[in-house]
């Protein structure tokens, strides 16, 4: 178990694993670096995209039995932030901040859920072109700032070096080869729930956003 995922790229690149379990961006990069990998299974579609890369001849998930695999274990890290957090909101007169801060997941999952969703629901599977992969809708500054902005996603999918708040003016950017976003969460589930209807009666359909005329062919 290693702390970061900067650690699986290292240990990767110099030879030392035999799996590792990177997001679809880390795999990206490491191929542009003419690292052989192979992916053997996707463990997320929504929360990094995850997925167990391994090294040539290793091509199924029985095969790693007894091998090198590397995972992130963020929990110590995020254990100790959280402590800091909870110690300096009581320091500074503030301790209600603790059930805002620290306690927020607990119950705004469903406003997570909400936001998040969208971002690959409905759509086509294991095709290079983010623009039919990922889907991008626009909010209110509020809704964005909370969300840190990822329902730019085609976007942050694209360009995921790009710091969430310029995500914008990216988007703005890249307009002429960008399919068009629905404004606001409720319009968006508007067109994603006959979507998922059409999905449990076809359960190979997925919707293929239309592109602009002018938009550009993937490279």
């Amino acid at each position: 178990e290693l702390l970061s995922r900067a650690d699986n790229m290292r240990l990767v690149e110099e030879g030392a694993l035999d799996a590792a379990v990177l997001s679809l961006d880390e795999f990206f990069i490491c191929r542009t670096q003419r690292l052989d990998l192979r992916i053997v299974a996707v463990l997320g579609v929504s929360d990094g995209a995850d997925a167990l890369m391994t090294r040539p001849g290793l091509s199924r998930p029985d095969q790693l039995r007894g091998r090198r695999i590397a995972v992130v274990d963020p929990s110590t890290g995020m254990v100790v932030l959280e402590a800091a957090l909870a110690a300096a909101f009581i320091a500074t007169g503030h301790p209600f901040l603790i059930l805002i801060v620290n306690c927020g997941s607990f119950y705004c999952f469903w406003f997570a859920a909400l936001c998040g969703l969208p971002q690959h629901i409905g759509l086509s599977p294991n095709v290079p072109d983010f623009r039919l992969c990922c889907r991008t809708y626009t909010c209110g500054r509020f809704i964005g700032f909370l969300y840190w902005n990822m329902n730019y996603h085609v976007e942050h999918h694209m360009f995921p070096a790009v710091p969430f708040y310029n995500l914008p003016k990216l988007r703005a950017a890249l307009a002429a080869d960008l399919p068009p976003a629905t404004h606001g969460l409720i319009a968006t589930w508007r067109k994603i729930l006959p979507i998922l209807r059409r999905q449990d009666s076809d359960p190979t359909y997925a919707f293929i956003p239309g592109l602009p005329a002018s938009a550009k062919s993937p490279a």
